[in-house]
């Protein structure tokens, strides 16, 4: 499912470039249902390792590792795109300076007051969520001990009222980009990661509860919400009961489903490299049709489909080689006890 919901983002932000036409209009909830997904596999992967001693350096590592090296593809691709707006001299670009000063602190994978629209990150805008979601896990491995599941019902009442309160004074709940509604993401990534740890933890009874469901009609409803087109007036809460219920609904009914196969995999590994690389693209995509005259939608067709193919490549050539020498390098260098699992996923 994660690929399903990596590909409903890049449909979303490439929306502009097929105007009038907009084939996924719910995608940004992709990004709520990755956040479930990380509380729910970051708890299977490492709550009982992190019970056993699992240094809190050591797990800050494994996560990093697990998204820099293709956040750094991604980030690549930003500067490239960035280079050749100043080249042209588009009144978008960013100047010189604001650009040194921003790919340092992106390198740190830090968030840059420095982008003309006040984006979180100006060169590639989708790692807001990937910077949020090292936030909550940051939060979690300190948190742990005093984690119980009063103190997890108080953030999600908490975060889910917030939430519920930027339905009442928005038409969607897609915050989280930019400096102005960092609130928003915050409150997003909180109700939606600790969820997922919550269900992780009621995993048991939970799953005894639910039915077995065909694993392609999963990916069906799954995407079927994300590209649900929503009168604006019932916007608000469509996005709300999804985070609410539907994306821990799915989670779980996922968790549970056991009929993958390649096609699965396939879906599974291309997700986070799509989704970390496809915003640049994009922003390029709508650039390049307009000075060459190309049709929009043969560029968005040429662009995804040369995603799709190079993900792979990427994760098999260089993502994972480079995560195995950081390793190596950073984590085993100091007597660690407990290999890094290379199955998570996008994130």
């Amino acid at each position: 499912m994660r690929g399903i919901a990596a590909i409903a983002v890049v449909l979303y932000h490439f929306g502009p470039l097929l105007q009038p036409f907009q084939l996924a209009p719910r995608g940004y909830l992709a990004v709520d249902f990755f956040f479930v997904l990380s509380g729910f596999i970051v708890a299977h992967a490492y709550e009982a390792r992190l019970e056993r001693g699992l240094p809190l350096i050591d797990f800050f590592l494994i996560r990093l590792i697990r998204f820099y090296p293709l956040y750094i593809v991604g980030l690549l691709l930003a500067i490239v795109k960035a280079l050749a707006q100043i080249s042209i001299g588009d009144a978008q670009a960013m100047d010189v300076g604001r650009l040194c000063a921003t790919v340092l602190l992106a390198l740190s994978f830090m968030p840059s007051p420095l982008g003309r629209l006040g984006e979180l990150f100006p060169l590639n805008v989708a790692a807001w969520s990937l910077f949020l979601e090292l936030a909550a896990n940051a939060a979690y491995a300190v948190a742990r001990p005093w984690l119980s599941t009063i103190c997890i019902s108080a953030i999600l009442i908490v975060s889910g009222s917030m939430l519920a309160w930027e339905a009442l004074h928005s038409t969607a709940i897609v915050g989280g980009a930019f400096w102005s509604d960092l609130w928003v993401g915050v409150f997003r990534v909180s109700f939606s990661f600790f969820a997922g740890l919550l269900l992780y933890r009621k995993r048991i009874l939970t799953l005894s509860l639910l039915p077995n469901v065909n694993s392609w009609l999963l990916l069906l409803f799954l995407f079927a919400l994300l590209v649900a087109h929503i009168p604006d007036t019932l916007s608000p809460w469509y996005d709300l009961i999804f985070i609410f219920a539907l994306s821990p609904m799915l989670v779980m009914l996922g968790a549970k489903a056991e009929n993958h196969n390649s096609v699965f995999s396939y879906l599974g590994i291309i997700s986070y490299p799509i989704y970390v690389m496809h915003q640049p693209i994009a922003t390029a995509s709508r650039q390049a049709s307009e000075m060459s005259g190309i049709p929009p939608v043969v560029v968005a067709i040429v662009v995804v489909l040369s995603l799709a193919c190079a993900a792979p490549i990427l994760v098999y050539f260089f993502d994972i080689p480079a995560r195995r020498w950081l390793t190596a390098n950073l984590i085993d260098r100091r007597s660690f006890r407990f290999p890094a699992q290379s199955s998570e996923g996008i994130q």
